[in-house]
């Protein structure tokens, strides 16, 4: 869609996400609120996106404005990391840097039936924030295969198993793909997992959470995350 390089911002440690998102909600205009907001709800109500032409096209016909400003506006939200686009331009593959329009191992089952998917399991964690909505989270413990499995209602964690699930919330330097971060930010089945994680990724930069602070500081952190993510999603005009 767009060939202009992806923007990229000061690396602030822990805070540059934070500060990135809470930036783009400061400078973008009403078109991209519009359409972000109508793609985060064609996700959460169907789970996928139609190609991006025919999304231009519907946008375009709803009255938002031309096709030629949505598509300007489109590859604005992408040089700008909230959309991501395949190389030929013709399909969505991913939404505010953290939902996957392609299945992946993490995944968050809505009440509704539609499933979500994220590039990591960190990132499963922040959607209950960003959507509003109750969510039973599905992941996999990268160093043991076991099942992680959570039920978040309420703004808590209502369920979890295992009952010690751990966490890694790897930080950005302003510039890597968003969905690799993600993809480096897991949540495991136990302490002893994360412990063997983080030996094995001696130069990763990040916040590990074992279980004992993962259901505090890990669910502080992407509450705040995802309310910065749902201030791009739930414009009302």
């Amino acid at each position: 869609m767009s060939n202009q390089a992806l923007i990229e911002v000061p690396d602030d440690g822990d805070r540059t996400l934070a500060e990135f998102y809470d930036r783009a909600s400061a400078e973008l205009h009403d078109l991209h609120f519009e359409i972000l907001t109508w793609l985060s709800r064609a996700v959460t109500d169907r789970g996928w996106l139609e190609s991006v032409e025919r999304v231009t096209e519907r946008l375009a016909d709803s009255g938002l404005g031309t096709a030629a400003e949505v598509g300007a506006a489109i590859a604005e939200l992408q040089h700008r990391r909230l959309l991501s686009i395949d190389q030929s331009g013709a399909k969505f593959t991913g939404l505010l840097g953290a939902i996957s329009l392609a299945p992946t191992k993490h995944r968050a089952h809505l009440d509704n039936g539609i499933d979500i998917h994220t590039f990591g399991g960190m990132d499963l964690l922040t959607l209950h924030a960003m959507l509003h909505k109750p969510l039973d989270l599905h992941t996999v413990c990268p160093v043991s295969g076991r099942a992680v499995t959570m039920r978040v209602a309420d703004s808590r964690v209502v369920t979890a198993s295992p009952a010690g699930v751990a966490g890694f919330w790897s930080f950005w330097d302003g510039s890597r793909p968003l969905a690799e971060v993600a993809a480096h930010s897991p949540l495991f089945a136990d302490d002893e997992a994360l412990a063997a994680w983080e030996k094995a990724h001696p130069s990763l930069k990040g916040l590990a959470l074992p279980a004992d602070l993962l259901l505090w500081v890990g669910l502080e952190a992407a509450a705040e995350l995802g309310a910065l993510r749902f201030k791009l999603i739930g414009y009302s005009g």
